[in-house]
């Protein structure tokens, strides 16, 4: 830690102290690293998170405070040097390791794909009531993404089942509010007046 302070800021991120990597105008990327295993045999364990600017925005335009923005939560490094001692040259390779995954995963057709994914493996953009282990994150998601689709009908068949009581299986971070926001957006990006910040075929 002493090392990646050296060399990074520090912000707070989640009620957490991370590393933030890289903060620039393509995205943000935070570590939370950890050096585990006995003291014989250490690990060095990390995982990230990251964001783009548009989701930050759109997060905070419908969410306000109430859901954290960031878009990925599964970049994860785990090493166990063969002497057992956890090294300046073994940190440098995660650094490259989550750089290189940054570069990777921050490219728009990654980004719409990775949104496509998530969303399809527990909702399928279909579903009409969620169960509870799906993701805080995949639920965030799948409201934003439908608002940038314009999905206007969809958004308000939730938003009425809240108005009656009805979560449809939301978590209770969900408010009937960040409905009412997200179907605004919507009919935004519905008739033109926004461009969508990324193409989902």
């Amino acid at each position: 830690m002493k090392y990646l302070k050296a060399r990074f800021e520090i912000v707070n991120a989640y009620g957490e102290k991370r590393i933030a990597l890289i903060n620039d105008e393509r995205g943000v990327l935070r570590l939370l690293p950890d050096l585990g295993g006995a003291p014989q045999k250490r690990q060095l364990n990390c995982v990230a998170t990251m964001t783009v600017p548009w989701f930050s925005q759109l997060t905070s335009a419908i969410f306000k405070e109430d859901i954290v923005d960031s878009l990925y939560f599964y970049g994860s490094y785990l090493h166990t040097p063969e002497s057992g001692i956890v090294s300046e040259q073994d940190v440098d390779d995660m650094v490259k390791f989550f750089v290189q995954w940054f570069e990777k995963m921050i490219i728009d057709s990654n980004v719409a794909e990775y949104l496509r994914e998530h969303l399809d493996c527990y909702t399928s953009l279909e579903l009409d009531t969620y169960t509870s282990d799906v993701p805080i994150g995949s639920q965030r998601s799948f409201i934003i993404v439908n608002a940038i689709k314009g999905n206007v009908d969809k958004l308000s068949h939730y938003l009425q089942s809240f108005q009656r009581g009805d979560t449809k299986g939301f978590t209770p971070l969900f408010k009937a509010e960040h409905f009412e926001r997200s179907i605004e957006l919507s009919k935004k990006y519905k008739s033109g007046e926004l461009v969508p910040p990324i193409q989902f075929s």
